[in-house]
């Protein structure tokens, strides 16, 4: 795949930094210093550059202090334990050349920077399936999807909105009516009904919700839970949904 212009590769270097903590031996410096985790990362990112040439690459870590999460529900990560010491370590020793901001955990930072023209959606989507079907080809996946937190949900006109007949079509004119593009995951839960309870799609002309649309389309949806929050109450993940949707930067 060649590298197109301005592009912008976002990475969750949490992520990768825990990832390559736990999957590697225990390396250490002749000063003692653990070094395993970022040998790792460095392998990692060397390969992600290989497979998605770009213009520039950024590394997201999390900001200290609260987050919108936290606001919303007041016990998250409240049962997770204790990150391991020289993880800890490493950690503040490679945050500290990057700047804090936003307040936003990096995965949720990585969507939530808008892409402004319906051009560069469909490019980046392009370029998504393009790789995916490859993968495909060389018998690593038989299969693939597509997950958004907001993207099926809100209305047509809204700038993060997404027509699933429209991304099928993508898929369709990389790899033909033998794509292999399967699965949506979206929310759908007591305070985010909308797949369900909202017309926003349009199959062949037809208005209709997200569930009849993936129906029509052959593309299997995976829900993400019953509730919000498994642990509250129904009244309050209505709550809950009421307030996500009045406040999209919160989503």
């Amino acid at each position: 795949m060649n590298a197109s212009p301005n592009r912008l590769l976002l990475v969750d270097a949490a992520s990768y930094l825990y990832r390559a903590f736990h999957a590697l031996p225990e390396f250490r410096s002749p000063a003692g210093e653990p070094t395993g985790a970022i040998l790792g990362v460095i392998n990692m990112l060397r390969k992600l550059r290989q497979d998605f040439p770009s213009d520039y690459v950024a590394c997201v870590f999390d900001a200290k202090g609260r987050t919108f999460r936290d606001d919303v529900y007041p016990e998250y990560k409240a049962t997770r334990q204790a990150m391991p010491e020289d993880l800890a370590r490493l950690l503040e020793c490679l945050s500290k050349p990057f700047a804090a901001f936003a307040k936003v955990p990096p995965d949720q930072y990585a969507v939530s920077c808008k892409i402004n023209t319906k051009k560069g959606s469909e490019r980046i989507i392009r370029a998504a399936f393009e790789f995916l079907e490859s993968q495909v080809a060389a018998g690593r996946i038989r299969f693939y999807g597509m997950a958004t937190w907001n993207g099926f949900r809100v209305p047509p006109d809204a700038p993060e909105y997404l027509s699933l007949a429209e991304i099928a079509g993508l898929a369709r004119e990389v790899a033909s009516e033998e794509h292999h593009f399967r699965f949506v995951q979206l929310p759908y839960n007591l305070g985010m009904p909308e797949a369900l309870s909202v017309s926003n799609q349009k199959v062949d002309g037809e208005e209709m919700p997200m569930v009849e649309a993936a129906r029509r389309l052959g593309i299997a949806l995976v829900p993400e839970g019953r509730r919000l929050f498994p642990s509250l109450t129904v009244e309050e993940n209505l709550r809950v949904g009421a307030h996500l949707r009045k406040d999209g930067s919160a989503v």
